[in-house]
């Protein structure tokens, strides 16, 4: 959970052994769902998340996207899980 990898400063240690220009992040779903962390936790864990990116590397690309869907698009009209693809 991001409340966790920025409680323990995991992601300064990762980020010097894998620096980086580019990152997507995926996270702050299980917080809310499962972490049972308030807003201002969740959004303070991520700030802090951002700023140790930021301090690898000040022109580093940060994508934050939702939650990876288990459903594909492949028509307008369709919808796959993907486990069948």
């Amino acid at each position: 959970m991001a409340t966790d990898i920025a409680a323990k400063n995991q992601l300064v240690d990762w980020l010097k052994k894998n620096p980086a220009d580019v990152i997507t992040m995926h996270l702050g779903t299980n917080d809310i769902f499962r972490g049972n962390r308030n807003t201002a936790e969740i959004l303070a864990a991520l700030g802090k998340l951002v700023d140790q990116m930021r301090a690898s590397n000040s022109v580093m690309r940060i994508i934050v996207t939702p939650r990876p869907s288990k459903f594909v698009l492949v028509r307008a009209d369709t919808w796959i899980h993907r486990s069948r693809r």
